[in-house]
Formats: C-alpha cells, structure tokens, sequence
C-alpha cells in the first residue's frame, strides 16, 4: 500500500545517504517494507532491510524460537516411525498412546489392536511384546531430549540465553 499521492510521510522524508525513501509498515511484518528509489517503489530486499531497520535482539529472538516452533510442528505432523510405518504425534494421538499404555499396564488390553497410521492406514499390533516395542518408540519421540521434539526445547532455551543478535543467527536447527 503507498501513501496517499505517493507521497512520503514527513517522519520518513529525511533520505538516507544512498537517496532511497523507506516507507514504513511495521503492522505488515519486514516482508512487506516498500522502498522508493527514485519514481519507482518496490520491495526491499532482505540486506536493505537489515541495513535501515537493523534487528534487535528481542525480535530476533522472537523469530529464532517461531521458526524452531514451526519446524516442531513438521515434525509432529511427520509422526514417529516403528515397524517402517509413521504414527501421529498431535495431542490427540499422545493421549491414545498414553492411554494404551496405562491400559497394559492394568492387563486391559485384548490382541489384536488396530493403531492408525499418519497416512489413515491400519496397523494391527499383535503381540504384547511389539506394544511395548510400539510405545517404547513413541516414549523415545517424545520425552527424549535429544530427540526430534525435545532437542526444540533446548534449542529455545539456547536461543534465551542468547545475547547478541549475532549468537541467534548462529544457531542453527538441523532437527
């Protein structure tokens, strides 16, 4: 969106050395910076951006953890593998792993269990000994801090303890 007339704001009419005109829109995100050069707006890119509005540490960090929470989400959406097959991970599914889990653990369960894949097949555990095998897997997802969801809590917690915007750029989420 330009201004009206295309005209400049006073606030933003000082030009910086180069001659460009920032145009500031700060409720669209960076993505959406405008910059005038000369009669033509266009969008900045990315080094232009860190040039006039270079970013703070708090927002690099805001967007460090988005990122490692987005990639989360991929891997919840991915599921864990056992047996060559890929299971859910979403809330829901957790809960019905858990609750298999508590049900053997009170002798309630009956063979054969049909276990919904990521993929809406079927998979039929039928041994005592492929459920344990079978929430092993899905425990070791899970809770392990190394694993694929916990190694995005300590990639956070890295990413807090960060104190230059430099730090933040340097970690890397090769999850």
């Amino acid at each position: 969106m330009l201004f009206a007339n295309n005209e400049i704001p006073a606030k933003v009419q000082k030009p910086y050395e180069d001659g460009f005109y920032p145009i500031i829109k700060c409720e669209d995100g960076p993505e959406k910076f405008r910059i005038r050069d000369g009669n033509i707006v266009r969008q900045m890119t990315p080094a232009e951006r860190e040039q006039y509005y270079p970013p703070n540490l708090e927002d690099a960090k805001r967007n460090k953890i988005a990122a490692i929470d987005s990639r989360t989400q991929e891997l919840i959406q991915a599921g864990f593998s056992w047996g060559g097959n890929n299971f859910s991970m979403s809330d829901a599914a957790q809960r019905n792993w858990i609750g298999l889990g508590v049900m053997k653990a009170n002798g309630l369960i009956q063979y054969p269990i049909p276990v919904g894949k990521v993929d809406e097949g079927m998979v039929l555990i039928t041994t005592e000994q492929e459920l344990i095998s079978f929430l092993v897997s899905f425990a070791q997802y899970q809770m392990d801090p190394n694993g694929p969801l916990g190694s995005g809590r300590a990639l956070k917690a890295l990413v807090e303890a960060c104190v230059s915007v430099e730090e933040i750029n340097a970690i890397v989420d090769e999850r």
